[in-house]
């Protein structure tokens, strides 16, 4: 199931998608994904929040790095969040984990 049935078919009135998505932020998959999100208003608060030289992803084996999995949140929900890091020090595996924070009102 895509994520655009997912989003459509759910009463949300915002969402947050995050994970490993495989792609640079200047990627053809980028584009794609944002295109084909694109009557949700997603953000990828990452490009927003995050340094250029960061990076998500560590290949001990190509030792090289990249930045591959990314926070995508609809408009609603981008302009609450402030603050958003890459935890390079919590080892648990080869992709680092992410922490934001983030103002939520309930009503």
């Amino acid at each position: 199931m895509s994520l655009c049935v997912v989003l459509t078919d759910s009463s949300a009135t915002v969402c947050v998608i995050a994970g490993d998505f495989n792609f640079r932020p200047t990627s053809a998959r980028c584009d794609f994904l944002c295109n084909c999100l694109s009557s949700h208003c997603p953000t990828i608060v990452d490009l927003n929040l995050l340094d250029d030289d960061s990076f998500t992803y560590v290949s001990d084996c190509h030792n090289s790095t990249s930045w591959i999995d990314h926070v995508i949140v609809n408009d609603g929900l981008a302009s609450e969040i402030s603050r958003m890091s890459v935890l390079y020090d919590v080892i648990g595996s080869d992709h680092s984990q992410f922490q934001l924070d983030c103002r939520c009102t309930y009503m």
